[in-house]
């Protein structure tokens, strides 16, 4: 049956409710632990079952246990998060400083994702995006359509896999590109001397950070005598692909 999403939202809560009271009604108080053993082998399998028969649109069942579990982190702490096959295998690729994209660092916006920079040597700069375009569209699907995280995975990919891209230039100016991705390497320390202060900044850990850190100590000790280091470990708002 399929409904509309407030019909299927009361109805929703409606048996919620009607559990709930069931057992308020029929047994003693429970513990915190009874009563969160008795929600996860009643109430979650019941929730299960009424979005399988009544919501409006078929949801893949590993989305919804994902979604529980992704839900169960989320109540820890900002920093605790689920993380799929697709999530895991991006996670270890940024960990090892290399992966499958388009080289490009982006931010996230309401109107598409803004393009902070392309790193040298990639598709995304032999494609002349340039800082301040705005993606649209990745294969001809609105990422305003969707979510974040899922139009961040559509632009990893193997190394040599096609990807469409729709970007609005900054002079007003709509175009289609298509890329091929490459293995990206991602440099995860920047440093220079300003009046014989070095700044070194790291944006992100992962297994080259440390040779990385070394190498650019030896660059900046080379401008000669130093008045002091600042280490900036600001983690920045935008993401590699």
């Amino acid at each position: 049956m399929l409904c509309s999403w407030p019909v299927f939202f009361c109805s929703l809560i409606a048996t919620l409710l009607c559990l709930s009271g069931c057992r308020e009604e029929d047994k003693p108080p429970h513990s915190a632990e009874e009563s969160a053993k008795e929600t996860l082998e009643i109430l979650l399998p019941e929730v299960l079952e009424r979005v399988r028969s009544d919501y409006i649109d078929a949801v893949p069942e590993h989305r919804l246990i994902e979604g529980a579990l992704g839900g169960i982190l989320l109540a820890l702490d900002p920093y605790s998060l689920y993380l799929d096959q697709n999530d895991s295998a991006e996670l270890r690729g940024v960990s090892k400083g290399e992966f499958g994209g388009i080289g490009l660092e982006i931010l996230p916006t309401k109107t598409g994702m803004k393009v902070i920079s392309a790193i040298d040597g990639t598709p995304a700069q032999h494609a002349s995006i340039q800082a301040g375009d705005l993606i649209t569209h990745i294969n001809g699907q609105d990422v305003t359509k969707i979510l974040v995280s899922d139009a961040l995975r559509q632009l990893y990919g193997k190394p040599g896999t096609g990807i469409k891209l729709s970007i609005l230039e900054q002079n007003g100016k709509q175009r289609d590109v298509t890329l091929t991705r490459s293995t990206i390497t991602v440099n995860p320390v920047r440093s220079h001397v300003k009046d014989k202060i070095a700044y070194l900044r790291i944006s992100l850990f992962n297994e080259h950070c440390e040779k990385e850190v070394i190498r650019a100590i030896d660059d900046v000790l080379k401008e000669g005598k130093l008045h002091g280091l600042i280490i900036d470990f600001t983690q920045q708002p935008w993401r590699h692909t």
